[in-house]
């Protein structure tokens, strides 16, 4: 997750395609079978609202893309039932301090 909070945000509308790609091969390749099947099932479910809440695709800013990111996060935590991380404004103040400049 830290990697998956870092890279959203970085992202950059105009590498979507690349990022698609990145994140199609990690929720491809996690090692357990069922977090496979769950993460993609999150996905939709998270991107989906997304769009119905905030009338944009996650796709179409950083802003979006991180949220989607932390929401996701947060849809799995729930399930597992983890303890829920901090507010998405204490999420980017916390990883923007590793982000590059």
């Amino acid at each position: 997750w830290h990697y998956l909070h870092l890279v959203s945000l970085n992202y950059t509308v105009r590498k979507r395609k690349q990022y698609k790609c990145m994140l199609k091969y990690v929720f491809d390749t996690l090692p357990c079978g069922e977090c496979r099947d769950n993460i993609k099932k999150h996905n939709r479910e998270v991107k989906s609202k997304h769009f119905q809440t905030y009338g944009r695709r996650v796709w179409s800013s950083r802003l979006d893309f991180a949220y989607y990111m932390y929401r996701l996060h947060s849809r799995v935590n729930k399930e597992l039932r983890k303890t829920e991380e901090p507010s998405f404004a204490g999420m980017c103040r916390n990883y923007l301090t590793h982000r590059p400049k």
